[in-house]
């Protein structure tokens, strides 16, 4: 075997040079590969939880704050959102309506952090049943009641107000005598959630 001479010496030693430089290129793409790849799958991961977010969120009902009752109307008009319900063997569309008339009675409310004094109201309730084109209104028992929103948590009740999107709570009462009510300890609560609320 011959000598080899400084010209080839050099273009060997490139060559190698030009081999690493190869192997190191296809380690750094393979890399790049695997990164790519991760953060795809996290990217994918992160836009499936967004749309389970987003999702879970557009189930839920919207509520406005709570509004204090206008004591100085006499009358109040509430309808709960629509709900389905067996009638005569068929499922039927229905909604509630409360006329609350203001009486001159009063309830002394006592577990509140202010004491207050809270207005009874004479509460007539109707079923409205949607039949076809047309509607059939049930009238039920009515009853005296102050009126509020239930409490969250373990929290009190939150009388002489109402809230969209939130049920009603009615602390049932007795009347007679003196304009000082009597609460019975009972409570009645709506069947759905309130859609509307007007005063007069």
């Amino acid at each position: 075997m011959g000598k080899i001479s400084k010209k080839e010496k050099k273009e060997l030693e490139k060559s190698k040079n030009n081999e690493k430089k190869e192997k190191k290129k296809k380690v750094s793409l393979k890399k790049i590969s695997i990164i790519s790849g991760i953060s795809g799958s996290l990217l994918g991961f992160g836009g499936a939880l967004f749309l389970l977010k987003k999702n879970k969120n557009k189930g839920k009902q919207e509520t406005e704050p709570p509004l204090k009752i206008d004591e100085s109307k006499k009358w109040i008009f509430i309808e709960t959102e629509k709900y389905s319900e067996p009638i005569d063997g068929e499922m039927r569309t229905c909604y509630l309506e409360y006329t609350l008339e203001k009486t001159n009675f009063f309830l002394i409310n006592i577990l509140s952090q202010e004491e207050s004094v809270l207005p009874i109201y004479y509460v007539i309730p109707h079923r409205i049943v949607e039949v076809g084109e047309g509607q059939i209104k049930a009238g039920g028992d009515p009853f005296y009641a102050v009126v509020g929103i239930p409490g969250q948590k373990g929290k009190r009740d939150k009388l002489g107000y109402l809230q969209m999107g939130k049920r009603i709570v009615f602390h049932l009462c007795i009347v007679g005598g003196g304009k000082n009510g009597i609460a019975t300890g009972d409570k009645l609560y709506s069947k759905r959630v309130v859609k509307k609320i007007e005063f007069q």
